[in-house]
C-alpha cells in the first residue's frame, strides 16, 4: 500500500499548475493533502474518492483526503468544536488501519496561538489513542515543527525554549506519538539520513540550497513498524513550499 502526503500551499493553484501529475502517475492508495484553501471541492485524482475538509474561513487551512477505493468510514475534525473550525484533521478506515492526515496549526511569530495549538495536540494524541483501540493508525501530515535538531538546517534554528517549531510545546505532539509507541517512518528507513527536508522558505530561494525544515511526517503503529518498505521525500515534485512525502506498506 502506497500513500502520500503533502502540504500544497493551495490546492486550486496546484492543480491547475499540473503539480499532482507526478502523484497520479504513482497512483497511490490514498493521497493526504493540507492547506488546501478553498471550500471548493475539485476532482484531484479521476477515479479516486474524494473526502474534504474545508475551514469554515475560505482561503486558509483546510485539508483533503483521495482513496483509490472508498474508505469504510470518514471522520472530519476531532469532535471539539473549538479546534475543528480549522478544517485541520480527516480520518478514514482503510481496512487494516485508519489513516488520519492532521494539518496542525503553527504557534505563528511570538508564539501568539500557543495555547491554541497546545489545545489541538492533545486532542490530536486523544484521538489517536482512540483509534489505537480498534485498530493500528497511521498519523500524517504536516506538523509545523520538528522531532529534533536534525530535521532542520543547521543555521535555521535558535535553540531557546521561545522559538516556533522547536519550542517544546511545538514539539509536544511529536513527542507523545513516540511515547505512545509509533513510529517515525522516515526515521526508520533512513536513521542518519542528512538535511532531509520537506519544507523550505520561499525567500531567499532556500530550496535550492536545500536549507530546510523537516515538518511533514508519517507516524505509524508500533505493530505496523515491520511492514514499512520505504519512506521517500519527493523532491523533485514542485508546486508548493512543501515537497511530497511517499510511504509504502507491505501489508
Amino acid at each position: 500500500m502506497q500513500i502520500v502526503t503533502w502540504n500544497v500551499n493551495g490546492l486550486r493553484a496546484t492543480i491547475e499548475s499540473g503539480s499532482f501529475r507526478p502523484i497520479a502517475r504513482m497512483q497511490p492508495d490514498a493521497l493526504c493533502i493540507q492547506e488546501i484553501r478553498t471550500k471548493e471541492r475539485p476532482t484531484v485524482l479521476d477515479g479516486y474518492a474524494h473526502a474534504f475538509n474545508p475551514a469554515d474561513r475560505e482561503g486558509y487551512a483546510g485539508t483533503a483526503l483521495v482513496a483509490r477505493a472508498a474508505p469504510a468510514s470518514v471522520r472530519l475534525g476531532l469532535g471539539v468544536p473549538e479546534l475543528d473550525g480549522e478544517g485541520r484533521v480527516i480520518t478514514a478506515d482503510l481496512g487494516p488501519f485508519h489513516l488520519v492526515t492532521a494539518y496542525v496549526p503553527r504557534s505563528l511569530g511570538g508564539l501568539r496561538r500557543q495555547d491554541y495549538r497546545v489545545r489541538f495536540n492533545d486532542a490530536l494524541a486523544d484521538h489517536v489513542a482512540e483509534l489505537e483501540e480498534d485498530k493500528p493508525v497511521v498519523v500524517c501530515g504536516d506538523f509545523n515543527a520538528i522531532l529534533d535538531a536534525n530535521d532542520v538546517y543547521v543555521e535555521n534554528i535558535h535553540y531557546g525554549e521561545d522559538e516556533e517549531g522547536f519550542a517544546s510545546d511545538d514539539r509536544d505532539l511529536l513527542l507523545t506519538l513516540v511515547e505512545m509507541g509509533y513510529v517515525d517512518a522516515f526515521r526508520h528507513v533512513h536513521p542518519d539520513e542528512p538535511d532531509a527536508f520537506t519544507w523550505w522558505s520561499q525567500r531567499r530561494n532556500r530550496r535550492a540550497v536545500n536549507r530546510g525544515w523537516r515538518l511533514d511526517y508519517f507516524f505509524v503503529s508500533e505493530q505496523l513498524a515491520a511492514s514499512i518498505a520505504n519512506v521517500r521525500h519527493l523532491t523533485e515534485v514542485a508546486g508548493s513550499d512543501h515537497c511530497p512525502v511517499m510511504l509504502e506498506l507491505a501489508l
